[in-house]
């Protein structure tokens, strides 16, 4: 939210896709530079931002959705345009009841 613009828009869905659940996260915000985006998911990285300084963080937000994702056997990935907005794709597998 914080990378979206006052009269910008974010969205959430979720299905079922393969056996698993997928989770999409869409902004109109700044966007991450295509050099940037694999850098994202490491721990304490921000993306330098000109003109921008009101921003906080520590850098882990995204690391610890990862390791989240990972844990349960899942992934996450990121696409995303610069001035166009971002969309993070989380996949978990479902589980099947035994009962």
């Amino acid at each position: 939210m914080k990378y979206t613009p006052a009269k910008g828009r974010i969205s959430l869905s979720l299905e079922r896709n393969n056996g698993n659940a997928v989770v999409q996260v869409s902004d109109t915000g700044l966007g991450i530079p295509s050099k940037e985006q694999s850098k994202i998911f490491d721990r304490f990285y921000r993306v330098e931002r000109q003109g921008i300084d009101h921003v906080g963080g520590s850098g882990l937000g995204l690391a610890i959705a990862r390791w989240i994702a990972e844990a349960h056997h899942g992934s996450i990935e990121v696409h995303s345009r610069v001035r166009k907005g971002s969309t993070f794709i989380v996949k978990l597998p479902i589980v099947q009841s035994s009962t």
